[in-house]
């Protein structure tokens, strides 16, 4: 049987080169797990209005790309083709999202402590809007780090299925702790990717 489709989004700016490498893997592990339909949104593709008109009809969503925050009280946002951005409020206003979502991106799963209540981060907005199970880093990551959790994550599921995704976080979390930086440190991506539920 194959499973619902998929939306993978890679490196819409075009300045992260182990961003582009993470979603081509992405694709080809979502299709040989069996996902029908996986669409790949790179580059100028990748513009607010791709995105959010495939988000309602994917079950999985990969994002690998810049993250930021901006916006007081709502949060994180993700860059997108042509400096343009997708933030919580773009979120909210879709009639669904996917049950899935992998944010391979800085900081979109980072609260504001500074805003009221905390703001709201992608991980939150997107757990609010009806998705199950999110991933998404707390802090800034590496273009390096941020692809090799990435990698070991998906290597790790045995199925398409996000039930799967608990046990895959956890694998792409030592593979991250592994990779050192340019001085020898360890990366502190493996720290910073977190995994909310519902």
């Amino acid at each position: 049987t194959t499973a619902a489709a998929a939306l993978v989004v890679g490196d819409p700016n075009g300045d992260l080169r182990a961003a582009r490498e993470e979603a081509a893997v992405v694709v080809q592990r979502l299709k040989a797990l069996g996902v029908a339909g996986v669409t790949a949104l790179k580059g100028a593709a990748a513009s607010p209005e791709a995105l959010l008109a495939a988000l309602p009809a994917a079950a999985w969503m990969h994002y690998a790309g810049h993250g930021d925050r901006e916006r007081a009280g709502l949060g994180s946002v993700l860059a997108l083709a042509e400096g343009q951005r997708v933030g919580a409020d773009d979120l909210l206003a879709l009639p669904r999202v996917p049950a899935t979502v992998v944010l391979s991106a800085c900081a979109v799963g980072d609260v504001d402590a500074n805003a009221a209540g905390g703001g709201l981060n992608l991980a939150s907005v997107l757990l609010l809007r009806g998705a199950q199970r999110v991933v998404a880093p707390t802090v800034p990551v590496s273009d390096a780090g941020a692809a090799t959790y990435s990698r070991a994550l998906y290597r790790a599921l045995p199925g398409p299925g996000g039930e799967h995704l608990p046990r895959a976080h956890a694998a792409g979390l030592a593979a991250a702790r592994a990779v050192t930086t340019d001085a020898g440190a360890p990366d502190p991506a493996w720290t910073a990717f977190r995994l909310w539920t519902r």
